[in-house]
């Protein structure tokens, strides 16, 4: 007789259980390995289009509600990269509101980085006092604020004007070695914005004493820039040379205030010479720094040097502007130099440049005081033609040039 088997029909060996339990732990982990290289991948595809810097901020919120719905969650650096392309944006309530969208997430603890994202928002949204919550939580926390994050709410106590109290910070930040160029520069800034100009000096002198710390042009270039609303070029210029003396490259910041301050003061040589100066530090002037020069030049009616001057900016491939051509014209004018202010006017046209009022004042009060009194009238017309009307000048230049020519 068979013997009978006691499985009963339909159950599972052991050997069977065995096999099926490891298939599925094996698609299990398979699957874990998938989730997180689906999240991997995700996080490399936010941080690239953060990067992009043509991220919106659909895009990014986009972004943002789908990583809060991911388990397991992305890492606080993907989250980051999006708060800090948005605050960039100038899109600072919404990071805010996104931010504490996030602390309301399970598993997802932000860092240093994230809060100092955060506070900056609050301070350029005027709420200091909420940027300095967020920094109490990050000490409670456990989270050690570095350089950048003091140096935020030293910022955001400036920029509201709150001047003892970010002089108190800065003296804290000091004593406690937490800060970096970055920290003097803002500090620097401030004084120079509240019109401390001597206090910026003096913590610039400071700053080079302090050996942990090696000054940029960044520090230089506001006290640049009030010197020269001062008037005291002078002054300006011997801070430019120590800066170049202490082996600081001055960029085209640096020496714009420089060359319109020595401009304005009639100091055309020197403005020119400080130009040229500019090419040995590969900085490259732009059509604002030419025509400060330029009008300087003709100023002081030194037209054939504002000419060849115009003549090198066009070789360097910088495109003058309609300010540019007026300080020719006028001087030209003026100096009876017809044939040369014709020639630039056609050289308007040719850049793409239009002619505005003040271009066209410039020849009627020349043609006027010439006694060419008819083109000047033709001139007019074609003005008013133009949609354009002349000025005050224009028309008491055409009123006394009529009047001559009525007497003659």
């Amino acid at each position: 007789m068979a013997r009978l088997t006691t499985r009963a029909p339909g159950n599972l060996s052991l050997s069977s259980l065995c096999r099926i339990f490891t298939t599925q732990f094996r698609s299990s982990a398979s699957f874990t390995v998938c989730v997180e290289n689906s999240v991997s991948h995700f996080e490399k595809l936010v941080q690239t289009r953060c990067k992009s810097r043509n991220l919106t901020v659909n895009e990014a919120l986009g972004y943002f509600n789908s990583m809060i719905q991911m388990r397991p969650l992305p890492s606080i650096w993907a989250f980051n990269h999006l708060l800090g392309s948005l605050s960039n944006m100038n899109h600072h309530s919404t990071v805010v509101s996104t931010y504490r969208e996030m602390i309301g997430c399970y598993d997802l603890r932000p860092e240093a980085g994230t809060l100092t994202i955060v506070i900056k928002c609050f301070c350029c949204l005027k709420k200091v006092n909420l940027g300095f919550s967020v920094f109490a939580t990050m000490i409670k926390t456990g989270l050690k604020p570095n350089a950048y994050t003091l140096s935020t709410l030293l910022h955001g106590l400036l920029k509201e004007g709150s001047m003892v109290a970010a002089m108190e910070l800065f003296d804290k930040i000091m004593q406690e070695y937490l800060y970096n160029e970055v920290t003097y520069v803002t500090m620097i800034n401030g004084f120079c914005n509240a019109g401390e100009t001597w206090k910026a000096l003096e913590l610039l002198k400071r700053m080079c004493r302090d050996k942990g710390v090696k000054p940029t042009v960044e520090c230089f270039s506001p006290i640049l820039k009030s010197l020269y609303k001062k008037g005291c070029i002078d002054e300006a210029l011997i801070l430019f040379r120590d800066m170049i003396n202490l082996g600081v490259v001055p960029n085209l910041v640096a020496f714009t205030y420089l060359i319109h301050g020595l401009s304005r003061l009639g100091r055309s040589d020197d403005a020119k010479r400080m130009l040229l100066e500019m090419f040995d530090y590969g900085v490259w002037p732009n059509v604002r720094i030419y025509t400060s020069v330029i009008h300087s030049l003709c100023k002081e009616e030194k037209f054939q040097e504002a000419v060849s001057l115009f003549e090198m900016m066009v070789r360097k491939d910088i495109q003058p502007d309609v300010l540019t051509f007026n300080s020719l014209v006028s001087t030209l004018c003026k100096c009876g130099l017809w044939k040369e202010a014709t020639k630039f006017l056609e050289n308007m046209i040719k850049y793409g440049v239009s002619p505005n009022i003040a271009t066209f004042n410039s020849i009627l009060d020349a043609q006027c005081k010439e006694g060419r009194t008819v083109e000047a009238l033709y001139l007019a017309e074609a003005v008013i033609e133009k949609g354009l009307f002349p000025g005050v000048i224009a028309n008491s230049s055409l009123h006394n040039g009529l009047c001559h020519s009525t007497k003659d």
